[in-house]
């Protein structure tokens, strides 16, 4: 709904947002996971719960945490 989105190559797009609680972005942010190769925010509680969450679902899935162009860090 709202927000900027540039194209910075021929296959890599940069959405940024301001919002009031960017917490509330996470769920959403999730839907977009394989396609993040950098994920960054203002609050460093929300960018370590998204890395957290994501190093999880590595666990989950067996995987080891890092992946080709993901957003293991």
């Amino acid at each position: 709904r709202s927000g900027l989105l540039e194209q910075i190559s021929d296959t890599e797009w940069k959405f940024t947002i301001d919002v009031y609680d960017a917490g509330e972005m996470i769920p959403w942010i999730r839907t977009f996971i394989g396609r993040i190769l950098e994920f960054s925010c203002s609050n460093p509680e929300v960018t370590e719960r998204f890395y957290a969450d994501f190093k999880e679902m590595c666990k989950l899935y067996e995987i080891g945490g890092e992946t080709e162009g993901g957003a293991g860090r």
